[in-house]
């Protein structure tokens, strides 16, 4: 049973990518998947067991997740914005300010994006 996973949209299809190539493995090979979340800009996944191959996985996801705009999977930089860590593309980054950084996240759960 999941507990805690918050999935940010910019980082969906990798994470979803890791499941598959998870789930292909005979289930006694699979990790228990404790906690998915985001802190300082950076993906991070909390588990348990699982095999080499299952690991390796997942550890691929947060490699490709840490180039990825949080908001929508382009290629971004690490970014401070009045002291909120992002990882932001140019487009996001343009839109975000103090305020603007609670809104972003509202589309980090697959709400309305503003960019273009």
């Amino acid at each position: 049973m999941a507990r805690d996973i918050s999935v940010i949209t910019g980082w969906l299809e990798p994470l979803e990518d890791c499941f598959r190539e998870i789930e292909a493995l005979p289930v006694a090979e699979w990790p228990v998947i404790h906690q998915i979340k985001e802190k300082f800009a950076e993906p991070l996944i909390r588990y348990s067991g699982g095999s080499g191959a299952a690991r390796g996985a997942i550890e691929l996801y947060l490699a490709k997740c840490k180039t990825r705009c949080q908001v929508c999977g382009a290629v971004a930089e690490p970014r401070i914005i009045e002291g909120w860590h992002a990882l932001l593309c140019d487009a996001h980054e343009a839109l975000a300010t103090r305020a603007g950084m609670v809104a972003l996240e509202k589309t980090w759960l697959g709400g309305e994006d503003t960019a273009e």
